[in-house]
């Protein structure tokens, strides 16, 4: 069971390795009914680093939202013939101002009423085990960008000219005009460096690409803006932001899961769609080979067969 493996589960889930993240996929998939909950009471979410990969083992748990929601989106207003965008200087607040995820602290970010945790996760205490699921994985979403935002600023620290190298490294991302970047993390797994210190060790690829954004702006606009970048990307309500994810198998080139997730985190609700208000936005893109055998067989052949 979850229950009785759970430590161990953690701390495979410590390993980059693609055999590792397949035997903690199976495991987890044999007993996904029994939900999360033994993985967060040992700290999964919650403080406990894991690798990036561990992300693609938890996406693929069966999940969903606690609360089914219509969302529709507003139509889309474009300058007219001869007009301009008004050009809007990027917002230079200090981080600090934002809390550990943005507002005032953690507990403005979940609201009030069911569903918030005072320890500054969602509680899975009411939620079927779909619902557990999906909440997990956004915490596990939350901690890895909190991990990455500290190494940003580790690196800035210890470094000045790594934020340049940094940004250089930025991959493809279309960020929206004036986007305040506060920090960047990225990582192609393995690097040069390692693999000349480790020749005899065989790594399995990873990619993490991680980027936040600190600033004074419409809720609407960007978010509009992100649904049109990640256009298969699903739109998740969360109180005082909101979450898109893009999580898929992807066949060109080098067969790999990829999973995009973009969570915003707004100070408090807009009261008009055209408020200006603090946000933070982030951003983490990971790429791994796919810890499903599912996903390795071509439908092609699957179908001639």
């Amino acid at each position: 069971t979850l229950e009785s493996s759970a430590p161990d589960i953690l701390l495979a889930g410590t390993y980059p390795f693609d055999s590792v993240r397949a035997k903690l996929f199976a495991v987890m998939k044999a007993h996904w009914e029994e939900g999360p909950q033994a993985l967060i009471a040992e700290g999964m979410g919650n403080g406990l680093s894991l690798e990036p990969g561990f992300l693609a083992c938890i996406k693929k748990m069966p999940r969903e939202d606690a609360q089914a929601t219509t969302a529709t989106r507003p139509p889309v207003r474009r300058p007219g013939y001869g007009q301009r965008r008004p050009v809007r200087p990027p917002y230079r607040g200090a981080p600090q101002e934002y809390g550990e995820y943005g507002g005032s602290g953690e507990e403005e970010y979940y609201g009030e009423g069911e569903g918030s945790a005072p320890a500054g996760r969602g509680s899975t205490a009411s939620k079927s085990p779909k619902q557990a699921w999906q909440q997990a994985t956004l915490d596990v979403i939350r901690e890895m960008c909190k991990t990455y935002k500290a190494a940003a600023d580790y690196h800035a620290a210890a470094s000045p000219q790594s934020v340049e190298q940094f940004a250089q490294a930025r991959p493809q991302l279309n960020l929206h005009p004036d986007a305040w970047v506060t920090a960047e993390y990225h990582l192609d797994w393995p690097n040069a460096e390692l693999k000349e210190k480790l020749p005899n060790i065989q790594f399995d690829p990873m990619i993490v690409h991680y980027v936040r954004i600190e600033e004074k702006n419409k809720p609407i606009s960007i978010l509009g803006f992100y649904r049109r970048q990640f256009r298969n990307a699903e739109q998740h309500p969360l109180p005082n932001g909101g979450w898109l994810e893009d999580f898929r198998f992807v066949r060109d080139g080098h067969p790999r899961l990829r999973s995009v997730d973009v969570v915003f985190t707004l100070a408090k609700q807009p009261t008009n769609p055209q408020e200006e208000i603090d946000m933070v936005v982030e951003i983490l893109c990971l790429e791994v080979h796919s810890p499903d055998p599912a996903d390795t067989v071509d439908p092609n052949q699957q179908a001639a067969q």
